[in-house]
């Protein structure tokens, strides 16, 4: 009898292949977990609700240990929202709000942007209406000392050393479609290392910046790539720039010292889903993507519908490991707040792990592996037992047939079976592929799966 084992999931969920040739260590399903820095699959943390907000306030921004807040009414807050700051603010039309755009910090205050219901954009600081911004552009980025704001053709830039003047010494603008035709639909921007990464849906800028704008100049130009949702566009690690395109998720990072951007296809193992999912979604929908890093761990979140994709990345044990998150809701907005996360779904706010950080809820967790071959793809095995070394409680079905994969539950395991013994199973096929499920509310983990077989030798 031969034994095989998947020693760690370090390569995460890969479905760039078929599942009857997917190398060992990758995962066709892998939901509602991630892979932690040993390679292990651990399961994901519960979305805790934290408390309801009235539904006279707008947004979700946050600062340090700080949830901001904003509304035309006076402040709705009591006790029972804590760490929560209200902005009253007085709109240009008088128009309520209607959904926050973007914002960014400046000088340790809120800047926000919003969309009024009449369609008009007012720009917010320290939650008074910043007057001079009116018309100046939707998407916005602190940088240099200036507040940039971008919308379709035009970027804008304020004052040196303020956010709140933009029409005195050190304003002025930038007509992008002068600099390339297809610069005309900009949605996005960015801090590219100590430059500004500026994207329409299919053009990159990379711009230096400057406190005199004489010297501000374009230093490259990519093509074919950008971004359909402005929220995703977001600084990830050292330097480079994630965000969702058309073909999935990209990534600005320098080729070589000089820090001139190439575009990377960090999310290509997992895009073949996103592009689906965007389909489905439409465009509209798809334009309220946003992404997030968890604060403490570094992963990376992709928002997406009612899914996060998320990236567990470790250079250190070269792990680049995806996963998905299923938490039952849609998330209007997700931020840092210390050292979690905390979401705002409809009016509800949601912590990433609850106030301590360590709640785990009953969502199913469930991983898949390929249908591995193991030694010869064209050899008949015997398949007699599967050892898990795991924590908490899993159940463990396997499948033989990688057309038809109905997956035969051979028992229950709780922690580690190599020293109360394997689980016996009895079948056959040229492959096979393991699947295991955890729903319990508590802490769980998979280190690796090892399975008994015998045939199938080569020659």
């Amino acid at each position: 009898m031969a034994f095989f084992l998947i020693e760690d999931f370090r390569a995460g969920l890969d479905v760039r292949k078929a599942s009857d040739t997917a190398p060992a260590g990758t995962l066709t399903q892998f939901d509602n977990a991630h892979v932690s820095a040993g390679g292990e699959i651990e399961k994901r943390l519960a979305f805790s609700s934290r408390y309801t907000l009235p539904s006279s306030t707008f947004g979700l921004c946050t600062l340090e240990n700080q949830i901001y807040v904003h509304g035309t009414a006076s402040n709705p807050l009591t006790g029972a929202h804590p760490n929560t700051t209200y902005f009253q603010v007085t709109t240009s039309t008088g128009s309520n709000l209607s959904s926050m755009v973007d914002w960014d910090v400046y000088d340790g205050q809120i800047y926000a942007v919003f969309e009024l219901a009449d369609g008009t954009i007012d720009h917010f600081y320290n939650g008074s209406r910043v007057t001079a911004a009116a018309g100046k552009g939707r998407y916005i980025k602190t940088f240099q000392t200036k507040m940039y704001a971008v919308e379709n053709k035009t970027l804008n830039f304020s004052n040196a050393g303020s956010c709140t003047g933009w029409t005195g010494t050190g304003s002025g603008f930038i007509n992008l479609a002068q600099q390339d035709a297809r610069g005309v639909d900009a949605v996005g921007l960015e801090v590219y290392f100590n430059q500004l990464a500026i994207q329409s849906r299919r053009v990159t800028d990379i711009w230096a910046m400057d406190v005199d704008p004489a010297n501000n100049a374009l230093q490259q130009t990519l093509h074919q790539t950008g971004t359909l949702a402005s929220r995703s566009v977001s600084q990830f690690g050292n330097g480079d720039v994630f965000y969702l395109a058309d073909s999935g998720l990209r990534s600005l990072r320098a080729r070589d010292s000089s820090n001139a951007a190439a575009v990377s296809d960090i999310g290509s193992p997992i895009d073949p889903l996103l592009v689906a999912h965007i389909n489905t979604l439409g465009e509209t929908s798809t334009a309220l993507a946003q992404s997030a890093v968890e604060p403490v761990t570094g992963r990376f979140w992709l928002v997406l519908g009612d899914t996060v994709y998320v990236l567990s990345y470790f250079p250190g044990p070269k792990i680049t490991a995806w996963s998905q998150y299923a938490p039952g809701l849609t998330f209007d907005h997700v931020e840092a707040l210390g050292n979690t996360l905390v979401a705002r779904a409809g009016d509800e706010v949601y912590t990433f792990g609850g106030s301590d950080g360590k709640t785990y809820d009953s969502s199913e967790t469930q991983i898949t592996t390929p249908f591995l071959s193991i030694t010869n793809p064209a050899r008949t095995k015997t398949f007699e037992g599967v050892d898990v070394a795991c924590v908490g409680t899993w159940k463990i079905g396997v499948a033989f047939d990688p057309f038809n994969p109905i997956y035969e539950n051979v028992g229950t395991v709780t922690n580690s079976t190599y020293r109360t013994g394997r689980l016996e199973m009895a079948g056959a096929g040229t492959h096979i592929s393991v699947q295991l499920t955890s729903s319990d509310a508590s802490a769980a983990s998979v280190a690796n799966v090892g399975v008994h077989y015998s045939g199938g030798e080569v020659g």
